[in-house]
């Protein structure tokens, strides 16, 4: 019982030493975080090399900074040679001219830069070309005749393609159009009109009478009227438009070409290529199909 207080305070001299040895051994760890964010601009590196891997002259500035470098080797193409001139640099003006020779971005945490490709910009031709794509604008209007009365049915085109609208009830109209097309105006009694577009997104236009021609005989898709007794717009497509088409059949050529023509093909079978033709749509009180 005697030694009981002889090992009571052996035991008690060993904790506290063994305390000791963690603070101290806590203190860089400590002076490192209270210490500000690493000054760049007074880090100073000298490099004895012309030419290097990119992933060398990391390693020679981590070396020689005491920092380090957090990247991915092969998004950053790490073996990529650098031309090298550095001779007592600031890390901070070495910095900029790997990121100006490499294209790459340096975000610094204290010691730690993390490197990462930077956002390329596109190629100045590819730049041109996408300037240059025609953008579609949705085009309206009304159409009226010279006393102001809003025309009904005046066919709306879009020029060389068979893009088309007719006007509503109030003479108003909606198309949708890229930039520097031309609209074709064209309706029974007036003279055709062709507008071309700039930025314009509203365009109204005021059609002309034509100076007679009302007694003249239009052939139109199923039969022959007057102009005086056509109350609809008429739409025309050319021989050359139709020799575009690659199919053999007349009725599957018209389709799509002309706005409120549908060409439906019934049967798949060897030589049956011929469409049934239905004129706006079906009706509801009857067939729209044109009569032979």
């Amino acid at each position: 019982m005697q030694h009981a207080p002889r090992c009571y305070a052996l035991r008690t001299a060993r904790k506290l030493f063994l305390a000791a040895l963690f603070l101290i051994s806590m203190l860089p760890l400590a002076a490192r975080a209270g210490a500000q964010e690493l000054d760049t601009k007074k880090v100073y590196i000298s490099l004895p090399y012309e030419q290097l891997p990119l992933e060398r002259v990391f390693a020679e500035i981590e070396k020689r900074a005491d920092i380090r470098f957090l990247y991915d080797a092969a998004a950053c193409n790490a073996g990529q040679p650098v031309k090298l001139q550095v001779k007592n640099q600031s890390l901070f003006n070495l910095l900029n001219y790997l990121k100006d020779a490499t294209g790459l971005e340096f975000r610094q945490t204290d010691r730690y830069f993390s490197v990462r490709p930077s956002k390329v910009p596109l190629p100045k031709s590819m730049q041109t070309e996408a300037e240059a794509a025609p953008r579609n604008n949705v085009i309206s209007g009304k159409v009226t005749d010279a006393g102001g009365t809003a025309l009904i049915g005046v066919s709306v085109q879009l020029k060389g393609t068979s893009t088309g609208v007719v006007t509503d009830a109030e003479g108003k109209y909606s198309i949708t159009a890229p930039a520097n097309s031309v609209l074709i105006f064209s309706y029974v009694g007036y003279e055709k009109q062709e507008l071309p577009l700039e930025n314009e997104t509203v365009v109204n236009v005021i059609m002309k009478n034509t100076a007679g021609g009302l007694d003249e005989v239009v052939v139109v898709g199923y039969t022959k009227q007057k102009k005086i007794s056509i109350v609809g717009s008429l739409v025309t497509v050319t021989g050359d438009e139709l020799k575009q088409s690659p199919a053999s059949n007349l009725s599957n050529a018209l389709a799509g070409r002309l706005p409120g023509l549908i060409a439906m093909q019934n049967s798949g079978s060897p030589g049956a290529d011929h469409s049934r033709i239905l004129i706006r749509g079906y009706s509801t009180s009857g067939d729209n199909s044109p009569s032979s």
